[in-house]
C-alpha cells in the first residue's frame, strides 16, 4: 500500500453573496466533540469558522461537510462537478476523488496577502483524513431530469439522492443529507454533473489524546480573532514557524496552489507529508486560544447551536431552516 499523502485544497475566506457566488468561511456555533492537544476529548459548545455565507448561515450544502451526521465530514460537490481545468489535482488531471485514498490528508484552507504580494498568513479551517472514496451511481441527463435554476445542462444526474444519503448513514432524516446531499435532488444546485463515474470522499475520526497531531483523525480548527478584532479559521503567520519551514511552505503556495488560477487557487498535492504535518501542528497550536482553549480542535460531526437559516444563491435570501 502507497504511503498517505497530503493535498491543499484552496477555498475562498468570503463570499460576495451576489447571485450564483460560492460561500466563503463563515462562522457558526456549534457542539462538539473537542480534542485538546495532550488531554482527554471532551464535549462542549465552541464557535468554527465551515463553509457558509453569513455567520450561523449555510448554503444548499456544506462541502466539505462537517454537519455530518451521523457519518464523519465528507466532501461531495466541490469542484467535483465542474469541468475547468483548475478543479482537477494540479498535474494529474482528475478530480480529488479519483486521486485520494484511504489515509490521505486533505487539508482546507487559503492565504492572506501583504500589500507587496507577499504571503503573512495562513489559515486552515478543516483537517479530513481520507477513511474511504464512496461512488455515487449517476445516470445520463434526459429532459426535464432536473428542476434547479443553477443547472448547467451537464450530461449526467446523481441518482437517488435520498436513498444514497440513506445508505450511507444508514437511516433517513440525517444532517449529512440536510445540510449536503439533499442538494442533489432535480430541484438542488448539484443535481447533474460532468462526471460519469461520480465519487464523494468520507472522513475518518478517531477521538483519541493526539489523533489530530497525529493526522490519524479528521477535525476543524476552532475560530480565532486576530489583532484587528476579526474572526478567522485557526491560522500561522511567520513567527509561528521556523524560517525554513515558512519558506516551503510560502513556495508551495506561491508555486503550486495560486499560479496561475483564475479561479482562486489549484489543488495541490504537499512535497511531502512531512510538511503537512508541520502546518497542521502549528495550526493546532494556535486553534481555540481566543476561546480560551489553546491547541484544541473539533471533531466531526459538528451539531449546531441554536437558530440555522439557509441562504439560497438565486434568489439571494436567507430563510430558517426547521
Amino acid at each position: 500500500m502507497p504511503p498517505p499523502r497530503a493535498f491543499f485544497f484552496p477555498h475562498a475566506f468570503s463570499s460576495t453573496k451576489k447571485p450564483g457566488a460560492p460561500p466563503g468561511r463563515a462562522l457558526f456555533d456549534v457542539s462538539a466533540t473537542l480534542l485538546p492537544s495532550d488531554a482527554e476529548p471532551y464535549r462542549d459548545n465552541v464557535t468554527v469558522m465551515a463553509d457558509g455565507y453569513a455567520q450561523n448561515t449555510v448554503g444548499p450544502n456544506q462541502d466539505p461537510c462537517v454537519f455530518s451526521s451521523p457519518i464523519g465530514p465528507f466532501h461531495s460537490f466541490c469542484r467535483i462537478t465542474s469541468p475547468p481545468s483548475d478543479n482537477r489535482v494540479r498535474g494529474l488531471g482528475a478530480t480529488l476523488p479519483n486521486v485520494a485514498a484511504s489515509g490521505d490528508v486533505i487539508v482546507y484552507g487559503k492565504f492572506r496577502r501583504t500589500r507587496e504580494k507577499k504571503i503573512d498568513r495562513i489559515w486552515v479551517d478543516t483537517v479530513l483524513v481520507v477513511e474511504r472514496v464512496v461512488p455515487w451511481h449517476t445516470s445520463a441527463r434526459a429532459p426535464g431530469a432536473c428542476t434547479s435554476k443553477m443547472c448547467k445542462g451537464q450530461k449526467f444526474v446523481l441518482d437517488s439522492p435520498a436513498q444514497f444519503a440513506q445508505g450511507l448513514c444508514g437511516a433517513p432524516g440525517s444532517d449529512a443529507c440536510k445540510f449536503n446531499l439533499s442538494d442533489a435532488e432535480p430541484q438542488g444546485t448539484h443535481c447533474c454533473t460532468v462526471e460519469n463515474a461520480y465519487k464523494m470522499i468520507l472522513g475518518s475520526v478517531a477521538p483519541y489524546r493526539r489523533a489530530a497531531a497525529q493526522l490519524a483523525t479528521s477535525f476543524c480548527t476552532l475560530a480565532e480573532l486576530d489583532d484587528e478584532g476579526d474572526w478567522w479559521p485557526a491560522f500561522i503567520e511567520t513567527q509561528d514557524l521556523d524560517a525554513p519551514t515558512w519558506a516551503a511552505l510560502t513556495t508551495f503556495l506561491e508555486t503550486l496552489v495560486a499560479k496561475p488560477a483564475p479561479r482562486g487557487g489549484w489543488i495541490s498535492e504537499f512535497p511531502s507529508l512531512e510538511l503537512a504535518r508541520k502546518l497542521v501542528a502549528a495550526i493546532i497550536a494556535r486553534s481555540g486560544t481566543s476561546q480560551g482553549k489553546p491547541g484544541t480542535v473539533a471533531l466531526p460531526p459538528l451539531t449546531p447551536v441554536g437558530e440555522l437559516m439557509r441562504w439560497d444563491p438565486v434568489s439571494c435570501t436567507k430563510t430558517p431552516i426547521p
